[in-house]
């Protein structure tokens, strides 16, 4: 995948860029699924068959741990931010 990432940044240039770039963007989301169907796979032959809770949960909180802060910061500022900016826009006047 790292290779088609670098052959990716050389698309925008050539001629048929669009091509290029399909073309490449197919091949990492081949890569992608290969490599994350591979790791299931293996995560499910190791298992122990009287008890692969364990063993699964803990391999699918290892293998999701680098990408799940950026997804948990991002719902949790989409959440924040409209809720602090209603509250300073709708803030009702005091009278005395």
């Amino acid at each position: 995948m790292g290779l088609g990432f670098i052959a990716l940044s050389f698309t925008h240039d050539g001629d048929q860029a669009a091509m290029w770039f399909a073309l490449f963007a197919a091949v990492l989301g081949v890569g992608n699924g290969l490599s994350s169907s591979i790791l299931l796979a293996l995560s499910a032959d190791t298992a122990p068959q009287s008890d692969p809770a364990a063993l699964l949960g803990s391999w699918r909180t290892s293998t999701d741990a680098p990408v799940r802060p950026g997804a948990e910061d991002r719902g949790l500022l989409l959440w924040i931010v409209p809720c602090r900016s209603q509250h300073i826009a709708f803030q009702p006047e005091r009278t005395q």
